[in-house]
C-alpha cells in the first residue's frame, strides 16, 4: 500500500451543523468534490478537520462517513494525534477495523518531550499499525507548544522503518527538509509530503524526487493542486510555470488569519465556490474576519481566470 500513497492528498475538513455537530451530507459531499477533482487519497483527522476539539466518538464518526463515502476508490489515512498514547493507540484499532490504509501522527502536544521519549511514542504507534503504513507529521511550527521532530530523528525513526515517510507543514527548507531529504539512506524506500507550497517548490528546485503534499488549499482547488503534481513529476516545465505561481498564491490564502482561522478561511472559500455546507467552525475558533473575504474573493477570481475554479453544481 506505501506504494500507492503519493501525490496530492488533502486534509479533509469536517463541515458542521450551526450547533457544531458533523454535518454527515456535507462531508459525504467535500469526499465526493475532491475524487471527482483527481486527488490521489483523502487524509482524515488532520489539522484541517478540527480533530484537536473533538472527543474520540466524533474522530471515528468522521473517519467512519468517510470510509463509506470513499469506498475502495482511493487510499484514506487517518490521524491519531492525541496528548493520550492510550487514545492513539485506541484510534489505531478502530482505524484498523475500519479499514484505513495507513496512519498519522505526531508528538503529543502539551510537555515538551526529549529525543528518546519521542522515538518511544513512535515505537510504540507503529507496533500497533498491523503493517500498515505510518507517518510522522511535524507540526511545530503551526503549533508551538508542541516538540519538535528534529530533522536527526526523523533521519533515524526512517531509517530505522520506525516510520515510512511524514509531512512537514513547516517552510524551513535548508535547516529542516532539505536535511531530511539529504540525510535518509534510502530515499526511495520512504514518503516526504510537503505540507507547504513554499517547501514543495523548493524540493522541486532542488531536484529532490516530490512524492506529493498534504495542503489545507488542496480542499478548495484540487485540479490546481493535481496539475501542479502532475507537471512537476512528468518535468513539464510549460505547465510548471504556469502552476506553480498559481499554487503559490492559493496557498497564501491559508496565512489570511493565521493557523487557528484556517479552517474559517477553507469552509467560507468552499461555500463561495458553491458547496451546500456551514462556514461554522468548532469553538473555540475564530470565524471569519470581514477583511479577509475580500482575499477569498480575488483568489477566486484569479483562478477562475486561469481555469482553477470548480464551481459546485
Amino acid at each position: 500500500m506505501l506504494e500507492k500513497i503519493e501525490g496530492m492528498i488533502p486534509p479533509v475538513i469536517t463541515p458542521l451543523k450551526e450547533d457544531e455537530s458533523i454535518d454527515e451530507n456535507g462531508l459525504r459531499i467535500v469526499v465526493d468534490f475532491l475524487v471527482d477533482h483527481g486527488v490521489y487519497g483523502l487524509f482524515a483527522l488532520g489539522s484541517a478537520s478540527e480533530f484537536a476539539y473533538m472527543d474520540l466518538p466524533e474522530r471515528l464518526q468522521i473517519v467512519k462517513i468517510i470510509r463509506d463515502q470513499l469506498k475502495s476508490r482511493l487510499p484514506l489515512l487517518m490521524g491519531v494525534a492525541d496528548t493520550s498514547l492510550k487514545n492513539s493507540l485506541k484510534l489505531i484499532q478502530e482505524g484498523l477495523d475500519i479499514g484505513v490504509d495507513g496512519f498519522v501522527a505526531t508528538v503529543p502536544q502539551y510537555f515538551l518531550l526529549d529525543n528518546r521519549q519521542i522515538k518511544t511514542y513512535f515505537t510504540s504507534i507503529n507496533e500497533h499499525c498491523n503493517g500498515k503504513p505510518l507517518f510522522a507529521y511535524d507540526v511545530s511550527e503551526v503549533v508551538p507548544t508542541t516538540a519538535s521532530l528534529s530533522p536527526k530523528l526523523i533521519v533515524e525513526l526512517l531509517d530505522n522503518k520506525i516510520i515510512n515517510g511524514m509531512k512537514y507543514s513547516g517552510v524551513l527548507w535548508e535547516d529542516y527538509a532539505k536535511i531530511v531529504l539529504e540525510g535518509v539512506s534510502d530515499r526511495e524506500s520512504i514518503k516526504f509530503f510537503a505540507g507547504s507550497e513554499i517547501v514543495s517548490r523548493k524540493i522541486y528546485e532542488a531536484g529532490f524526487k516530490f512524492d506529493g503534499g498534504i495542503y489545507s488549499a488542496l480542499n478548495l482547488f484540487p485540479r490546481l493542486y493535481v496539475n501542479t503534481f502532475k507537471a512537476i513529476t512528468s518535468k513539464d516545465e510549460a505547465l510548471i510555470s504556469k502552476c506553480l505561481p498559481l499554487f503559490l498564491s492559493a496557498g497564501g490564502l491559508m496565512g489570511a488569519m493565521g493557523s487557528a482561522g484556517t479552517q474559517s478561511v477553507m469552509k467560507e472559500t468552499l461555500k463561495a465556490i458553491g458547496l451546500p455546507i456551514s462556514a461554522k467552525v468548532r469553538s473555540p475558533l475564530p470565524p471569519l474576519k470581514k477583511h479577509v473575504h475580500k482575499k477569498i474573493n480575488n483568489v477566486i477570481e484569479m483562478l477562475s481566470k486561469e481555469g482553477y475554479v470548480d464551481k459546485y453544481q
